[in-house]
């Protein structure tokens, strides 16, 4: 609901903050800042379930852990939006909107700059080693992947996901050799990274050969 109630007010932004003498519509950009602000704020909100833990009140005549970790139905749960919101398809009603060329002179370029946020996020190393055997890395990257990369014909969004979802394995990789055991992250990044290298290799696209030769000079390291 917390989504939809962005997009309700999106669409009547321009009346909300309506004021004759505001020329160059400081009011209108500065909420729909705002409303940037708290999506982003709630897709945060839903992260922190990758790989958290809970804690259950209990009396102290009550059986049972007081922490434990999230159960995997609600991380899955929380994937789903994710996948929702940003991995399927771009948050359009962000810039599909009649003034939108009033508050930036390339919506498309702020469209990619949101998506790129969150699969950066989602592959970081902070995110990776926190997560937890209720929903462990392999699945998590797994079903990013199954969104990301879906279809064989990506637009400028979808190819900008692509894009950081290989630079963040990358890095992933490069960063950890030699370094202390990860959990066995090191190890499902890699393998991720070798499908994916031989997923490219059988393209004549020029952004999946680009992508391809990424990840060659990230595994010779």
């Amino acid at each position: 609901y917390g989504i939809l109630n962005l997009q309700r007010e999106l669409k009547i932004l321009p009346e909300w903050t309506y004021e004759s003498n505001d020329i160059n519509g400081t009011n209108l950009s500065s909420l729909y800042r705002g409303i940037g602000q708290q999506l982003q704020r709630y897709t945060g909100h839903v992260m922190r379930h990758f790989g958290g833990t809970e804690y259950n009140y209990r009396t102290i005549d009550e059986a049972g852990d007081m922490y434990v970790l999230t159960p995997r139905a609600k991380q899955k749960d929380c994937m789903d939006f994710i996948q929702r919101h940003y991995l399927d398809a771009a948050p359009r009603w962000m810039v599909d909107l009649p003034y939108i060329k009033r508050l930036t002179p390339d919506p498309e370029s702020s469209l990619c700059r949101l998506g790129k946020s969150v699969v950066t996020s989602l592959t970081s190393a902070t995110m990776l080693q926190r997560l937890t055997s209720e929903y462990p890395a392999e699945d998590f990257l797994t079903d990013i992947e199954s969104s990301v990369f879906k279809g064989t014909s990506p637009d400028l969004y979808q190819r900008t996901l692509q894009n950081a979802y290989v630079q963040g394995l990358n890095d992933y990789y490069t960063q950890r050799i030699g370094q202390a055991d990860d959990n066995g992250v090191g190890a499902v990044v890699l393998k991720h990274l070798k499908t994916l290298q031989q997923r490219f290799s059988g393209s004549s696209d020029a952004h999946f050969l680009r992508l391809k030769d990424e990840i060659d000079r990230a595994l010779k390291i």
